[in-house]
């Protein structure tokens, strides 16, 4: 079922701003503050419960990065999460691969316990730890398991380390600012081994670094749908896409050679694929994007419009009806950043994890919509189409005092009648 990566073998991924975000209290502190790990057959995992009065349990499995990856491919460098309930193995389940900012990258990716933290920083494991109507919502009435993918900083080209500490000389460092599909196909043909999900229905969100992330992973892998906020199929111009000034480490991606620095413009063996021209990869899926007009990172006109422009485009030209686009955009008006009419790309990514955004992937599916509180009506029920063999139309009603994100202020943009 996997889509022949259009580039060539190794790896690749999307890009985005590191936004400055406040430090959150992490799950657990230290070690020696995990909860007991249990087994089911060959699954190790840990149970934790939302951070709130229900404190609803979910279970985590944390898979750190390896310290002898592939330079080659970059195969084993990222750490993943895998987050459910109920049953540990389930082929049927839809899935969730969630792609976190450049802010939820591990200083070290090989320590489990920052990979755990890491992956359930901000964005849908966020909501499952925060709130058990998310978390009921999401991995029982819709039945989603998430997977939660977690990059290094960076790479020491000299000595191969993918710990931040050692990435400290422009000259001998390759920051990561691209997810890299391959990479990410390898985990989840290790996450369909051990757990299962339904191949038919893996879905993607992602912020900022990982919306890009989420697109890049569809051009390679097919996607049912794809939810982002603050990110956008990418073009050689944009500012993540070439290997700018040091900056701390803030300097782009434009080279995917990992034993190349990456920095100040130095010659590059294997350049980072635009996504962009790729648009055609989501001509039967379902696209919802999250900008603003106060992001300066993923631009409204000039980076986002344009991705879903390609892909509508596509969808048509593939015999997609005008009145099922494959993309819509959700245009966002609040908090304001200074001198702009929406908030600034950190201020939007308090947007895209709420209840719509649960059963806009429910509806991609052709499930039934979930509610906060939960309605009981368990992951089979969402999973399964109405009886005619339609679609649910009717746009969910998720946001107000039991959504944990705010409502939409602004729907430019019908959501499609899935």
């Amino acid at each position: 079922m996997k889509r022949a990566l259009v580039w060539v073998s190794a790896a690749l991924l999307a890009s985005s701003a590191a936004p400055a975000l406040a430090a959150k209290a992490p799950l657990v502190p230290s070690k020696d503050q995990l909860p007991p790990l249990r087994t089911d057959g060959a699954v190790k995992y840990r149970t934790f419960a939302s951070n709130d009065s229900v404190a609803t349990q979910y279970n985590v499995s944390s898979f750190p990065g390896v310290s002898n990856f592939s330079i080659s491919s970059g195969i084993g460098m990222y750490g993943w999460n895998f987050i459910w309930r109920g049953q540990a193995v389930d082929s049927q389940r839809p899935l969730v691969v969630f792609f976190g900012s450049s802010a939820s990258r591990c200083g070290d990716v090989t320590d489990p316990l920052c990979v755990l933290n890491q992956g359930v920083y901000e964005g849908w494991p966020w909501a499952v730890r925060q709130s058990s109507n998310f978390s009921q919502g999401l991995l029982s009435d819709a039945g989603f398991a998430v997977l939660s993918v977690i990059s290094p900083w960076c790479i020491n080209t000299t000595t191969r380390s993918v710990r931040n500490l050692d990435c400290s000389n422009p000259a001998g460092s390759h920051p990561l600012k691209h997810y890299r599909p391959n990479i990410v196909i390898d985990i989840l043909n290790k996450a369909q081994a051990m757990f299962g999900f339904n191949t038919a229905l893996v879905m993607s969100a992602g912020q900022s670094q990982g919306a890009r992330g989420a697109l890049r992973l569809g051009t390679a892998y097919p996607l049912r749908a794809v939810s982002i906020t603050g990110g956008n199929l990418e073009q050689s111009s944009d500012f993540f896409m070439q290997s700018l000034p040091w900056q701390n480490g803030e300097c782009g991606e434009g080279c995917l050679t990992l034993t190349n620095p990456n920095v100040n413009g130095t010659s590059c063996t294997w350049k980072t694929p635009q996504t962009l021209p790729l648009a055609k990869a989501f001509a039967s899926s379902y696209v919802n994007i999250y900008a603003s007009p106060g992001d300066s990172v993923a631009n409204l006109t000039t980076m986002v419009e344009p991705t879903c422009k390609a892909i509508n485009k596509a969808a048509l030209a593939a015999g997609r009806p005008s009145t099922d686009p494959a993309c819509v955009i959700q245009v966002q008006r609040t908090p304001k950043a200074a001198g702009f009419d929406g908030p600034s790309h950190l201020g939007l990514m308090r947007y895209g994890y709420g209840l719509q955004d649960v059963n806009f992937l429910v509806r991609a599916m052709g499930g039934v919509p979930v509610t906060f509180p939960s309605s009981g009506g368990g992951g089979q029920a969402a999973r399964r189409r109405r009886a005619d063999g339609k679609r649910t139309h009717a746009l969910p009603s998720g946001c107000g005092q039991h959504a944990i994100t705010p409502c939409m202020e602004t729907r430019e943009t019908a959501l499609p009648a899935l």
